[in-house]
């Protein structure tokens, strides 16, 4: 989503000639750009897919509470709990996309706290236990209801993946194999366990190794000890690792073997993890993004660029009838239909499954016979 509401508008004027301009401020510039809103809202609502889905968004819960705050970092309303995510253009949370990570269970949607002797206490409130279902208001979209408040008993302790490993010219040392691991550290002194899988590289004669810094998804625990450091453990022998650096690197810092060569008098990589446990579970979810109201020519439009003809095509049909032209108003009108019919063919045949969707009449049969879901 790349085009701006004037280059948009420049294309469907292009055509329009000099008859409906887009110069910025005339009363033609306008009424094109209120056209442009007007088709880009009727695009979204005829195929409300992918076009404004957000990136997975996480956050970690809170010992025992079931609602969070996901909007701006503004003052918190009563009894919620700030998620950290502080998104601001939040409209509905996306189906089935809300997980629990840690527990690797989807969260069922409800319109309601759910209430049950095993699920809250007299007074109303939900009683402490792995999250199993959410609720979240579209007139309150900026806060999501997790049931039950969490129990945080994850007693999960992060290690780093296999680190990548990369050389470059330097110093004077001879061909060589390097065998590597990283640990993760925490603030509070802890280290992890060792990477599930040792790296191994050559290095080239007049050259060294450059560990890349690992990475984490959700970089603290609930009870806020922070993972934000990591060691580097490597020897050209498998299995006899040794730490390399002084003291633990920051993550988002690569460290980069000195010309000197490794160093074999570190400690050996430790046996066993002494970081601190997450606690928390980590929450996973989509959502839908608020549409946009288009009122100036700098705007970047939330159509895709696949489809941005289809806007100028419904843009000019407008700006046709506009000025009378009746004949070209329905030849763009057509087009811009064509278009819309093109997007569902997209979101049908490519739904990111396996399932692709039969013909209606065989599908109206085949579902009459029980043999696939009715996804009409």
């Amino acid at each position: 989503m790349s085009y701006t509401v004037q280059q948009v508008i420049d294309k469907a004027s292009q055509d329009v000639r000099l008859q409906v301009a887009s110069t910025v401020g005339s009363i033609t510039a306008i009424a094109l750009i209120d056209y442009a809103d007007r088709i880009q809202k009727q695009m979204l609502r005829f195929s409300r897919w992918h076009f404004i889905v957000s990136e997975p968004q996480y956050f970690m819960t809170t010992f025992g509470q079931t609602d969070y705050w996901i909007g701006a970092a503004l003052s918190l309303p009563n009894g919620t709990v700030d998620s950290g995510l502080h998104l601001t253009d939040v409209d509905r949370l996306q189906l089935n996309s809300v997980r629990d990570m840690s527990n690797d269970r989807l969260l069922i949607g409800l319109k309601s706290q759910p209430l049950g002797p095993t699920l809250n206490f007299q007074s109303g409130e939900s009683r402490p236990g792995l999250p199993a279902v959410f609720w979240h208001d579209h007139n309150d979209p900026f806060v999501l209801h997790l049931y039950p408040g969490a129990n945080n008993e994850n007693t999960f302790t992060p290690f780093p993946q296999p680190p990548i490993l990369s050389t470059s010219v330097s110093g004077a040392l001879p061909l060589r194999e390097y065998f590597v691991r990283t640990t993760f550290v925490d603030s509070v002194g802890g280290e992890s366990a060792g990477s599930s899988v040792t790296s191994s590289s050559y290095v080239p004669a007049n050259s060294v190794i450059t560990v890349a810094t690992p990475t984490l998804l959700f970089n603290k625990t609930a009870n806020g000890v922070t993972y934000g450091s990591y060691n580097i453990y490597a020897s050209t022998t498998e299995g006899s690792e040794t730490l390399q650096n002084t003291s633990p690197i920051a993550l988002g810092t690569n460290w980069t073997e000195p010309t000197s060569g490794l160093t074999t008098t570190g400690a050996s990589i430790p046996s066993t993890s002494t970081i601190a446990e997450m606690e928390g579970y980590i929450i996973q979810f989509r959502y839908y993004k608020s549409r946009i109201t288009l009122n100036s020519a700098g705007q970047f439009i939330q159509i895709p660029d696949d489809y941005v003809d289809v806007m100028v095509h419904g843009i000019q049909s407008l700006a046709w009838k506009l000025i009378g032209r009746s004949q070209e108003a329905s030849e763009t009108a057509a087009l811009y239909r064509a278009g819309l019919t093109e997007m569902i063919w997209d979101k049908n045949l490519f739904p990111a499954t396996d399932f692709i969707r039969p013909d209606q009449a065989s599908f109206v049969n085949d579902q009459l016979n029980g043999y696939i879901p009715p996804f009409f």
